[in-house]
């Protein structure tokens, strides 16, 4: 598991933004070998320094596959680093 990480950090630090944290990591649920990673990683974080706005994190899914290398990321949605996550209708106790 230490290696996928290292591999997904390697990954982004290189071609998207340094990962801010890791959210979560499973295995495959499709029948394919290999992983599935959330991370967060700050964005924009020039822009929004300029125009004195918060920073936004973006959280991506990312698919390693059985080797540990990363196959392919998507970036699910973005928010303002201090905005609170937004609650789907969950039942509350």
């Amino acid at each position: 598991m230490q290696t996928i990480m290292k591999n997904v950090h390697d990954f982004f630090l290189h071609h998207v933004a340094p990962p801010y944290r890791t959210i979560g990591i499973q295995k495959r649920e499709d029948g394919e070998k290999g992983w599935i990673v959330q991370l967060e990683v700050i964005e924009e974080k020039e822009r929004m320094k300029a125009v004195a706005k918060d920073e936004m994190v973006g959280t991506y899914e990312v698919i390693v596959d059985g080797d540990g290398d990363v196959e392919e990321f998507e970036r699910l949605y973005h928010r303002y680093r201090t905005q609170l996550f937004e609650r789907e209708d969950e039942e509350t106790y």
